[in-house]
């Protein structure tokens, strides 16, 4: 059994969550509290991903999907807390694949979409994974035959799962799974102790050496939701931030899992598509990438009717101190991101510049003695992942139950209390949207190309950081980028000028 180290969650967010709280019984709960309620609706162009029609789900519908995925994973005969991993679109299936997992007794892995062979298995190697689950395609991207690909190269890969039609030869079809009609008996995984603290997802800090294995438990995520405005209504909640990392899962399903409601999803961000969506569908709280909030401004986009309250995330939280006043009438979260880490929230009133980051019982704020933002507190991970493989990576720059961020940061006195303002991101990282990349990757990836191809890291207004490549043949470069297996945006710096953002 992976545990954790005995670090309760503490304050209001430990006593909300309880030591038994599962984010599959918050899913339950409001299950049973809406079970005709619309659940989970499709970004409105699903077609354009992968050439299926947009689905919506029910509760009762959603669990009787989640149900049948666990009953799956059961069948195959793998014990509990078998890591199951996951690549797939911003859409319905991924979020029943990700409770599907849970219910199952095993622990989620979401992929980055943008990861390409190179990543996943260098991410998965060290988790034993077993099962690998993905898509037909998604967009241009080949999903599937990239995940035979990298379950080729990683020996624990038992079955390679896939939604869609034309799956190649090998992977084990899962669309039956979402007409199920019946829900399949999933009997609950026998625990030795509190359910709360068993790890519940993995998801992957990148750091010099590649990406590191990042496990928190249900109580751990559940600490991290956003604090978002009290009442017993539910959400219309629509969000361009997929449940593929820590922050994803955090401002995504969390609000969405405690409060119930409808969960909108939108893939990647089609900015017309958002705007039509988020008035169609009578959104009243959205999740946006930070950056975007001046250009969604420009466009009227928070007056629309319904909205009430929106979440910023800002994976560059070094960007959030120059960010503008907020002048719009829903009221505001900013969310800063560090990586895998953390999360801080703080409310921005109307009016006002976006506030000081400060410590909560959820995240405690220090500083290392050479300036170097520190976290510990109820969301951040306690665990090293221990099990099954007890020689797994830890964490880089863990220390005496803190983990260092690599940010640089300012402390403050102001009312009474500390504050803490990020002055510079990480300088081994390359930030570009919801993406990092290692400095030194980047640059042994290039260098094999000897003189003939360079790669510059630029700042950038929406993303944070940009990668442009240089080449006296840039399109074949991208091609042999491409390949290997190498991050989808390593091969993309080598291509046309694209300002799209990351999410």
């Amino acid at each position: 059994m992976i545990l954790g180290d005995g670090k309760a969650a503490d304050g209001a967010a430990h006593a909300r969550a309880g030591a038994n709280e599962t984010l599959d019984g918050l899913f339950r709960r409001a299950g049973v509290r809406h079970a005709d309620l619309i659940a989970l609706a499709d970004p409105p162009d699903r077609h354009a991903i992968d050439g299926v029609e947009a689905r919506w789900f029910t509760f009762a519908e959603a669990d009787r999907v989640v149900s049948a995925i666990a009953a799956q994973l059961r069948r195959f005969d793998l014990p509990a807390d078998t890591v199951v991993a996951y690549q797939l679109p911003n859409t319905v299936e991924t979020v029943l694949t990700f409770l599907g997992i849970l219910r199952a007794g095993m622990i989620a892995a979401p992929l980055p979409l943008l990861w390409r062979k190179a990543d996943i298995v260098a991410a998965l190697a060290p988790v034993g994974a077993k099962v690998l689950i993905t898509a037909n395609r998604a967009g241009a991207y080949p999903a599937a035959e990239t995940a035979m690909q990298a379950a080729a190269d990683l020996f624990p890969v038992r079955f390679v799962c896939g939604f869609g039609d034309g799956l190649p030869d090998g992977i084990v079809p899962l669309d039956a799974l979402l007409a199920a009609a019946e829900a399949e008996a999933v009997p609950a995984p026998t625990r030795e102790s509190d359910a709360g603290r068993h790890v519940a997802a993995i998801t992957w800090e990148i750091t010099a050496r590649g990406p590191v294995p990042v496990a928190r438990s249900h109580a751990e995520l559940i600490a991290a939701a956003p604090p978002l405005a009290a009442g017993d209504a539910t959400l219309s909640l629509l969000s361009a931030t997929p449940p593929t990392s820590f922050a994803g899962i955090a401002l995504t399903l969390l609000p969405w899992l405690a409060r119930g409601g409808t969960l909108h999803l939108h893939h990647g961000f089609e900015p017309e598509t958002f705007v039509l969506q988020a008035g169609e569908r009578h959104c009243d709280t959205v999740v946006v990438p930070g950056p975007l909030l001046a250009p969604l401004s420009d466009a009227a986009f928070f007056s629309l009717p319904d909205i009430r309250q929106v979440v910023a995330l800002w994976r560059a939280p070094e960007m959030l101190g120059s960010a503008a006043p907020w002048h719009e009438t829903p009221a505001l979260i900013d969310a800063a991101c560090f990586g895998e880490l953390g999360l801080a929230c703080a409310a921005r009133p109307r009016g006002e510049a976006p506030a000081p980051l400060r410590s909560s019982p959820a995240l405690r704020l220090s500083r290392t003695d050479d300036g170097m933002l520190a976290l510990s507190g109820a969301m951040v991970p306690a665990h090293d992942l221990g099990a099954p493989a007890d020689d797994l990576p830890r964490l880089d720059r863990r220390f005496g139950g803190i983990v260092a961020t690599g940010y640089r940061c300012r402390f403050e006195p102001r009312d009474g209390s500390v504050t803490v303002t990020v002055t510079a991101p990480p300088p081994d990282l390359v930030g570009i949207g919801g993406y990092r990349l290692a400095r030194s990757e980047i640059e042994t990836t290039v260098g094999l190309f000897g003189a003939d191809a360079t790669v510059a890291v630029l700042p950038n207004g929406l993303t944070g950081q940009r990668l442009a490549g240089a080449a006296d043949d840039p399109d074949t470069v991208r091609a042999l980028l491409a390949e290997q297996g190498t991050h989808a945006l390593l091969a993309a710096a080598f291509g046309p000028p694209n300002g799209a953002a990351a999410a």
